[in-house]
């Protein structure tokens, strides 16, 4: 399966031109599979999004995790999409414009991305646009300008039948509209299509829809038939629909549907009776029981003939003596799948969701969930180095990466301190510049961040004091992510200032043996305890807490970096003024505990969110060792617990170097859905490294490199030495017309063996290796000829079909 360097396709030095095009045959085979395939982000499906598509978020307004659609952006109008677009009606009764609005609710549980457990067999912890059962997905509002205005006789309304609307990207005709005077019912049926047409009695024609041809043959129409109405039968295919009057629907076998727009009877003899009808139709009719009183009836629209049991809609209107005002229509759907509510993948759709998909109306719009967008992660990892002790791992917000001792259990107190068994790690000053804490080996973090102000952006620098010169003056720091480093200090004030990201940290030496440090951490030119603890700058502007405070022993010369209680908490910040929009920072605690027996761990229930929110952690089904968690900052935490109960877990945090957003969109065009195990990929050609052809008298040791060798033994000394055959070259095809074997060499190169006992019989077999390559792994192969015709015979009817 891989092509490595220095492979060699070796003839015999006499080979046939069969054995020739054979090699040739299968050097231009490698060439076309040697593809390098790259694994795409799924930021990338936009392409799949052709036609009209509008984003919830914008440049102004990100969707962030955890916030409703609507709360970004309410309302979408025909400025936004052409499914929306709005038209202009005429009746006898006076005229009107009409516009269309879609409305995403800001509804808690109605369309939010969230990072969840979805439930059933399969469920794994994943981002999802969610919907709780029963929240409003979306509501459709049809509005009548001036009002839309009839007549109402013999309970319809005449001057809206037989208009023409445009709802959601499609083009309809009222066919019905019934109103009841005195309670004010009404209900509008809608007929639109892909096929519109008519004909005549006995009149037949063929119509193709969606690639299928119908021939379409109308058997009657009759004058009187559905109560003086007029009714007309046809037959399709060879299948006669029922009797269908005006506005009325059938469904043939394949599903297809089948509608009356008109019936147009002729009172000549010499000319026909006329039917105008949809294939492949599509029908709404809205009803309301009132349509003075401005309320929404629940399960009062039908699409298709089938009742939208989550749905509500209204038909707002007013009467004036024989007149009837339309004004408004409004249509909500709410969510409801067969497992509860739904939970929209990446690359899904929220109609591919719902139990009844004609909830949405029309086929001509959805709603698409692309997955987060995000400008990359750095990595913050507690990575364990021993049972008893923890590193600390980040990138700085000047690009260096730092791994520093954290925290370590110590064996003769058992109890946890910073830095390792021998060193300590200050990032709190002491009380004053007289109380020196950093000793010789001791690590202390220099950093100039201040939360309090809103001052996220430092480059923080982690240092350790290794060796004084006393008579030079001179300290001896090594920078855990740059090197060594000198600092020299005056004699007399006992004061040196180190340098770091551009900012001047003071360091003050003790006068007295072994001569310790009292380090100024965050720049701001005097030690103090008032001044807390400094934070570490990581790259995306978070920042890291290590605890609120490691100088429990303030006063005591070379004091131990101890933590109380035998735990702290390690903090990972967000300001909130990183988010789009937040009024709080987001808080991540990991806190990390000391255990019998000099053990050290991170508590699950210690890895949280103290303002903010967080999802999980939660446990994949496949892996119960990995717990997963997502912040609304969109920080991924990924917490192992090894196999060992004595091992430590492993906390990796991936922070954003950016806000992760959600990329929501609503589509004109049908989204073409997404199999949740398919994965994208890239394919790039890649020249192959040398592919070399060879004569077999040119191969000085078969061992030592990669090799196909074609031909049998007879007419390749390099198939002769594979099968270790000196004397009979035919020896191996006493039984057999073909072989394919695989051969791996002590020096772990291998040959692969295409042989005949023939020329023919190896272009053959050649033939059989490359149409079946990417389904077989051959070891030993053998085949008579008429066993390997049948062979080929099979895979090039495969092939075909």
């Amino acid at each position: 399966e891989q092509v490595a360097e220095g492979l060699a396709i070796i003839v015999g030095d006499d080979a046939s031109s069969s054995d020739v095009i054979s090699a040739i045959d299968i050097a231009l085979y490698l060439q076309k599979s040697a593809v390098k395939k790259e694994p795409v982000v799924l930021k990338k499906l936009r392409p799949l999004l052709s036609g009209d598509a509008v984003s919830v978020g914008s440049a102004s307004d990100f969707l962030e995790i955890n916030e409703t659609l609507g709360s970004v952006r309410e309302v979408l109008t025909e400025a936004d999409l052409d499914v929306l677009k709005g038209g202009f009606m005429v009746t006898q009764e006076g005229s009107t414009e009409y516009n269309q609005y879609l409305r995403l609710p800001r509804d808690r549980g109605s369309g939010k991305v969230e990072f969840k457990e979805t439930g059933g067999p399969r469920s794994v912890p994943r981002m999802v646009l969610a919907y709780s059962t029963g929240s409003p997905i979306f509501t459709w509002e049809l509005e009548f300008e001036e009002g839309f205005r009839s007549k109402v006789k013999d309970h319809h309304l005449v001057d809206v039948e037989n208009k023409e609307i445009f709802v959601l990207g499609k083009p309809f005709v009222v066919v019905d509209a019934e109103y009841e005077i005195n309670t004010d019912f009404i209900s509008l049926q809608l007929l639109g299509g892909v096929v519109f047409s008519f004909l005549g009695e006995g009149d037949e024609e063929a119509y193709t829809v969606n690639g299928k041809e119908y021939v379409v043959e109308v058997l009657i129409i009759s004058e009187t038939g559905a109560h003086g109405e007029g009714s007309v039968k046809f037959r399709i295919n060879g299948e006669i629909t029922d009797e269908l009057k005006k506005g009325g629907t059938d469904f043939l076998a394949d599903g297809l549907v089948v509608a009356v727009k008109d019936i147009v009877p002729s009172e000549k003899n010499v000319q026909k009776s006329i039917v105008e009808f949809y294939l492949g139709a599509e029908t709404i009719t809205f009803s309301d029981q009132n349509a003075t009183d401005g309320a929404s009836s629940p399960a009062s629209t039908r699409v298709n003939q089938e009742t939208m049991i989550y749905s509500a809609s209204s038909i707002q209107g007013a009467v004036a003596n024989d007149t009837v005002v339309l004004k408004k229509i409004n249509y909500t759907l709410y969510a409801s799948t067969i497992t509860g509510g739904a939970n929209v993948a990446p690359g899904k759709t929220v109609r591919s969701t719902q139990r009844v998909k004609e909830g949405f109306l029309t086929t001509a719009w959805d709603i698409v969930f692309l997955g987060l967008h995000n400008g990359g992660k750095t990595l913050v990892v507690f990575d364990p180095t021993a049972d008893h002790s923890y590193h600390l791992q980040f990138t700085n917000q000047e690009g260096i990466f730092y791994d520093i001792p954290l925290l370590t259990n110590e064996q003769t107190t058992g109890t946890i301190k910073y830095g390792d068994s021998d060193d300590d790690l200050w990032f709190c000053e002491p009380s004053n510049n007289t109380v020196y804490t950093t000793t010789r080996n001791d690590l202390f973090v220099l950093s100039n961040c201040d939360p309090s102000t809103g001052d996220n952006t430092c480059f923080s620098h982690v240092l350790r004091y290794d060796s004084i010169n006393t008579l030079k003056h001179i300290l001896e720091l090594t920078d855990f992510g740059v090197g060594k480093r000198q600092v020299v200090f005056d004699n007399a004030t006992r004061q040196g200032t180190v340098v770091v990201g551009g900012v001047e940290y003071q360091v003050f030496v003790d006068p007295l043996s072994p001569h310790n440090l009292s380090i100024d951490l965050n720049g701001n030119g005097n030690v103090s305890n008032n001044d807390g603890c400094v934070y570490i700058g990581i790259q995306g502007d978070g920042l890291i807490l290590l605890g609120d405070n490691n100088t429990n022993e303030t006063g005591v010369q070379g004091a131990k970096t101890f933590v109380a209680n035998n735990a702290t908490n390690v903090t990972v910040l967000t300001l909130a003024k990183e988010f789009d929009e937040s009024g709080q920072n987001e808080n991540i605690t990991v806190e990390i505990e000391g255990r019998p027996q000099n053990q050290v761990g991170i508590r699950k229930q210690g890895v949280r969110t103290v303002s903010g929110g967080m999802f999980g952690l939660f446990s994949p089904p496949q892996n119960f060792r990995k717990e997963l968690g997502l912040t609304l900052y969109g920080a991924m935490l990924e917490l192992f617990d090894p196999p060992s109960d004595m091992s430590p877990e492993t906390l990796t945090l991936m922070y954003p170097l950016a806000q992760e957003v959600a990329d929501v969109y609503v589509t004109e065009a049908p989204f073409v859905p997404i199999n949740d195990d398919e994965e994208f990929y890239s394919e790039t050609t890649q020249p192959l490294q040398e592919p070399l052809g060879m004569l077999a008298s040119e191969v000085a040791d078969i061992t030592k490199r990669n090799t196909i060798v074609v031909g049998g033994p007879c007419a390749n000394s390099a198939s002769a030495l594979l099968l270790g055959q000196k004397k009979n070259c035919i020896e191996s095809f006493e039984k057999t017309s073909a072989l394919l074997q695989l051969f791996t060499h002590e020096t772990g190169k291998v040959s692969l063996l295409v042989a005949g006992r023939t020329a023919e019989q190896t272009q053959l077999a050649t033939q059989l290796l490359l149409m079946n390559a990417k389904d077989y792994a051959y070891n030993k192969v053998m085949l008579d000829r008429t066993e390997l015709l049948q062979k080929l015979y099979e895979v090039n009817k495969k092939e075909q079909s």
